[in-house]
């Protein structure tokens, strides 16, 4: 694949340089192309082994056992319309904090299931190709953040090395080995869309692209809640890596704040509450934190997320299960 400066750094505008907030140079595909067959087969084939696994852990609450999947197309209305549990419990339980409306995953699993029923090999290809299409967009947006320099290899370019490190990340096992892992995929997925959107929209200004930033947030957040936390990435990708302007960042974050209020509204219709449903939840297995002093609950979750910046560095040991106490009661 030849040199090729795709995308050029962005120059910050001016009354003197009026220019777009971002850059976009044509060319994507005919100067990546070796890159894009290299992350999709790092993609797929240390997990096409996974086609041969079979349902386990939490597949049978959102698959195998889950009555409104099985249903098929005709189930999909129940999955939209009920707390994300209650096709496995008969009935929304509030059984976990802040309860659960994760859809989107669901529905695709209700989709595979009409067309192959009580077979794992789909979901689990599913999971692969949906993995494979977040791992290209990843690098479609790392190239246009980090265009390649004159003097620089594209194999040893930032989108390429921090996208292959992504690629085979070995935290990300479970997520696409397991076929209930989806719903982190298409979060991930999802929330990309909506930052690629944006930039184009700061390209050429057209607002069809702030529509389907705000669909593609949407789309994320039905997925899993955790996508609400782009709401602080994308104005930080405009911040560092564009020329945006004071309306640019209202323009662009409308559509998405406007899909997380959407969503809140609907998941609160759906659930009947935003946080906590006032049932005190004395579950250890659902509830880690039980009979914990508020100070062992702040170390402890201060602890965990310092593991988990461990975990991206240093990925070692793994587990596919972190019940209490994989983690102990923490103290300051």
């Amino acid at each position: 694949m030849a040199k090729k400066k795709v995308d050029q750094p962005v120059q910050k505008r001016s009354k003197a340089n009026p220019g777009p907030a971002f850059v976009w140079v044509p060319g994507f595909l005919r100067a990546h192309w070796l890159a894009l067959i290299i992350l999709a087969a790092l993609a797929m084939i240390p997990y096409w082994q996974s086609l041969d696994y079979q349902y386990v852990l939490d597949d049978q609450i959102v698959i195998s056992k889950n009555d409104y999947t099985k249903k098929g197309l005709s189930g999909i209305w129940d999955i939209l319309r009920t707390e994300s549990m209650a096709g496995y419990f008969g009935e929304q339980k509030d059984l976990v904090a802040g309860a659960r409306y994760r859809p989107l995953s669901i529905v695709t699993f209700a989709v595979e299931y009409s067309l192959m029923p009580d077979n794992p090999r789909i979901g689990h290809l599913g999971n692969i190709l949906f993995y494979m299409l977040t791992c290209l967009l990843l690098y479609r947006i790392l190239v246009l953040l980090f265009p390649l320099a004159p003097d620089r290899q594209w194999w040893w370019s930032v989108p390429l090395v921090a996208g292959v490190m992504y690629v085979l990340h070995p935290v990300h096992t479970e997520v696409v080995a397991n076929i209930k892992g989806r719903d982190e995929i298409m979060t991930f997925l999802g929330a990309l869309g909506s930052v690629w959107f944006t930039l184009k929209y700061l390209s050429d200004k057209k607002n069809l692209w702030l529509i389907l930033s705000g669909i593609s947030f949407f789309l994320a957040l039905l997925s899993k809640e955790n996508a609400i936390t782009f709401l602080a990435i994308i104005p930080a990708v405009l911040w560092f890596f564009t020329a945006a302007r004071k309306d640019d960042y209202i323009r662009t974050l409308a559509p998405v704040l406007g899909a997380a209020v959407l969503y809140l509204v609907i998941r609160y219709n759906v659930i009947g509450y935003f946080l906590s449903s006032g049932k005190e939840i004395t579950d250890l297995m659902n509830n880690p934190f039980v009979e914990m002093r508020l100070d062992e609950k702040l170390a402890t979750i201060m602890y965990t997320l310092g593991l988990y910046l461990k975990l991206l560095i240093y990925p070692h040991p793994l587990t596919h299960d972190y019940y209490p106490y994989a983690i102990p009661i923490m103290n300051w």
